[in-house]
C-alpha cells in the first residue's frame, strides 16, 4: 500500500485544529503535515503535538505547496481543518 502524507494547511484554527488531527490520525496515515500560514492564536503550539508543523507565507497555494515540499509519502492528500473524512 502507498505511503499518505496528509497536508492540512491552516490559519488561526486554533479550536479545531486538535480535533481534525485526531481524526486523520485515526485513518493511520504516513505522516501528518500542518502548514501554517502565520497564524496569531495557539494553532501552531496545539498542531506540533499531532503534527509536523511547517511555517510559511499565508495563502492556500503557498501552504499547500510548503506542506508538499515537506511531505515524504508516495501520496499526497490535502485536507482543510473544517474537513473530516
Amino acid at each position: 500500500m502507498a505511503s499518505i502524507s496528509v497536508i492540512v494547511p491552516v490559519l488561526n484554527e486554533e479550536g479545531e485544529i486538535e480535533r481534525v488531527l485526531r481524526h486523520l490520525s485515526d485513518e493511520q496515515p504516513h505522516e501528518l503535515i500542518v502548514a501554517d500560514g502565520g497564524s496569531a492564536d495557539r494553532t501552531a503550539v496545539i498542531a506540533r503535538r499531532l503534527a509536523t508543523v511547517v511555517e510559511s507565507e499565508p495563502g492556500r497555494g503557498i501552504q499547500l505547496n510548503a506542506g508538499a515540499r515537506a511531505a515524504t509519502g508516495e501520496l499526497l492528500l490535502f485536507v482543510h481543518a473544517d474537513c473530516r473524512l
